[in-house]
């Protein structure tokens, strides 16, 4: 999915828009409820795939970061802290919206915390 250096994060604002709650309404009226469920539930996987392709572009990130933390002398210890703590803290909200996405409760908007 990432073609010429484009991070997944630029497909965000599509995954936004088949996920919407306005083309759930749209689906309402002109589908039945069997389309409707099996719509949901492809939705829902390609949100958890996305969603799976995000962390893999922070973990890469990641590697990337402590690669150039090693290589440079000026990186302080509290530079350090600060990263170990986004990473807790993303680690955290990528694990909350994962599980609320398989258990149907949240949508795909929600990602947007990630950013």
């Amino acid at each position: 999915m990432e073609e010429h250096g484009q991070r997944h994060v630029t497909y965000l604002p599509q995954i936004r828009q088949a996920l919407a709650k306005t083309d759930y309404e749209f689906l309402s009226k002109r589908a039945s409820r069997e389309v409707q469920r099996g719509v949901r539930h492809a939705r829902r996987r390609v949100a958890l795939a996305y969603l799976a392709a995000l962390r893999g572009d922070f973990q890469s990130l990641l590697r990337m970061a402590k690669v150039i933390a090693t290589l440079s002398p000026e990186v302080a210890a509290v530079q350090e802290f600060e990263r170990l703590r986004l990473t807790a803290k993303f680690a955290w909200q990528y694990e909350m919206i994962r599980w609320q996405l398989s258990a149907g409760f949240a949508t795909v908007p929600q990602t947007g915390r990630l950013e």
